[in-house]
């Protein structure tokens, strides 16, 4: 069984081990969907910002292949550029460096073509997939991903394809997937780790704060 999921963001909580976040105990990190670290107290300077982000982007990915999960990543691009990233593209430190310089960066939902293409990869390696999905009530990414898999079941019939709707988003979901992964590592079947997350996921609390209300008007979160 391989585990999967679409946002690689929500490493940030599990990422900060302790030998980063308690030297810094006075720092208060605010978490919202799909950008990362949106504040720090003002007691930290520029420097020691940029070392936390350094470091938390490297055991970000070495979290990721720890866990042995497989990341679709969505993707973002700036007003006034062409090119297209994906959340691991671009260092958190230049993304919000341009953001402080007044760019306007807007994000897209998977389409159902990318969740295929990497579903696929995970069956053809002879594995079965259990997708942990973005909160639909948030995004359209998660039903691009249902679309996928049933495109595939067909393809595949002998493997084991299952989706869940986390219905979570940002650290909620990396906790979310922490466990489900704990739950693969103590030898639960594909069905037992969904039927887990199904019974736990409304038992989770979702807490988060923002800076500046502009990003959540621009993504139409709140009304003018």
């Amino acid at each position: 069984m391989r585990i999967c999921s679409d946002f690689d963001w929500f490493f940030r909580v599990i990422a900060f081990h302790d030998d980063v976040t308690l030297q810094y105990k006075d720092v208060d990190i605010a978490y919202f969907e799909n950008t990362g670290l949106s504040y720090h107290s003002p007691e930290l300077c520029a420097k020691e910002r940029q070392q936390i982000l350094d470091r938390y982007m490297s055991k970000r990915m070495q979290c990721a292949k720890e866990w042995g999960v497989d990341l679709v990543s969505m993707t973002f691009r700036f007003e006034k550029e062409e090119r297209e990233y994906g959340n691991a593209d671009m260092p958190i430190g230049e993304f919000y460096g341009k953001i402080k310089n007044g760019a306007i960066a807007k994000t897209a939902a998977i389409n159902p073509e990318k969740f295929a293409e990497a579903f696929e990869e995970v069956l053809k390696s002879g594995s079965d997939l259990l997708y942990l999905g973005f909160s639909s009530g948030l995004s359209t990414t998660y039903n691009s991903a249902v679309m996928a898999a049933n495109e595939l079941r067909e393809k595949y019939p002998e493997r084991k394809i299952i989706t869940v709707g986390t219905l979570c988003g940002s650290a909620g979901q990396g906790l979310l997937l922490y466990l489900a992964v704990q739950k693969k590592k103590g030898g639960t079947t594909i069905e037992e780790t969904a039927e887990y997350v199904e019974e736990n996921k409304l038992n989770l609390c979702h807490w988060f704060t923002v800076d500046d209300l502009v990003y959540l008007k621009r993504g139409g979160r709140i009304s003018p």
